[in-house]
């Protein structure tokens, strides 16, 4: 895992707990350790709350900027629940790694 991710596992886990993530993964070049400080780190995310409405967006935009604030960096969050695209969210979802999961 990259040392970005395994610094600030605490924080990370805070902040999941604080906007109600159940999972956050990361995928793409962050874990193959070619990304630069100024390209985004892609992460997915499952929320507490399936149903896709106005403060899920408002909570999504809120949650990056809080992980780009922790991070220094940019950050794109994605809800695989939400993309469209079937081939593209199952590339993502063989590639993605764990980094939080909510206690059941």
């Amino acid at each position: 895992m990259h040392p970005l991710i395994e610094t600030h596992r605490e924080q990370i886990a805070a902040l999941c707990r604080k906007y109600g993530v159940r999972r956050l993964e990361v995928f793409g070049s962050i874990l193959r350790m070619t990304s630069t400080q100024t390209q985004a780190m892609w992460m997915s995310l499952s929320n507490s709350h399936r149903d896709l409405q106005a403060a899920d967006f408002v909570n999504t935009s809120i949650s990056s900027q809080s992980f780009e604030n922790l991070f220094g960096r940019p950050v794109d969050l994605v809800e695989l629940h939400a993309m469209e695209s079937m081939r593209l969210k199952r590339l993502i979802e063989r590639s993605m790694v764990p980094v939080y999961a909510a206690p059941a």
